[in-house]
C-alpha cells in the first residue's frame, strides 16, 4: 500500500476527495494518481520492482526530469519512444548515442522515427481536441473507444 496526498479536489463513483486528505492505494493506483497536480505521495514512492521494469515517466510537461534513457532498461526506452514526438525522440536518442549506444535501441531508431513523425502528424492534422483524448481512458461511452469532444 502506499499512501498519497490530494492536492486537488477529485471525485467519482463511490468516492470524494478533498484537498489534503491522505488516502492509501495499491501501488498501481496511487502511481495513476501521484503525478504533482491531482496528488502526491505522502511517503516516499514505493521503489521499482527489481529488473528495472518499472515503466518510464510519461512525457506530459510537467516539470519532472526529461528522460534519460541511460537509467532504464532497453524495453523502457522503447516503450517510453513509443508515446513520444519526434523532437523527444530525437533528443533520446542523441542522448543513448554518446552513452550507451545499445544495439537494442539503435537498430530500431529508423522504425521509432517514423512513428513518431506520424504521431506529429496525426496530432497536427486533429487539433487539440483529439491530443487531448490521446490520454483518456474510455470516457465511459461503453464501447472502449476514446471518447472526443466531437464525438
Amino acid at each position: 500500500m502506499a499512501r498519497i496526498r490530494i492536492l486537488t479536489a477529485i471525485g467519482g463513483l463511490g468516492f470524494s476527495w478533498r484537498p489534503g486528505e491522505l488516502v492509501d492505494l495499491d501501488e498501481t493506483e496511487a502511481a495513476k494518481w501521484a503525478d504533482g497536480v491531482r496528488a502526491e505521495y505522502a511517503e516516499p514512492p514505493p521503489p521499482p520492482p527489481p529488473g528495472g521494469s518499472a515503466p518510464p515517466p510519461a512525457p506530459d510537461g510537467n516539470d519532472q526530469e526529461p528522460f534519460d534513457p541511460s537509467a532504464h532498461t532497453i524495453p523502457d526506452v522503447l516503450a517510453y519512444l513509443d508515446t513520444v514526438g519526434e523532437s523527444e525522440a530525437l533528443r533520446v536518442y542523441e542522448l543513448e548515442e554518446a552513452g550507451e549506444n545499445r544495439a537494442g535501441i539503435s537498430k530500431q531508431k529508423d522504425r521509432v522515427l517514423e512513428r513518431a513523425h506520424a504521431r506529429d502528424a496525426e496530432h497536427a492534422a486533429t487539433g487539440p481536441s483529439e491530443v487531448a483524448a490521446d490520454t483518456s481512458r474510455g470516457g465511459g461511452r461503453g464501447d472502449g473507444a476514446l471518447e472526443t469532444r466531437d464525438q
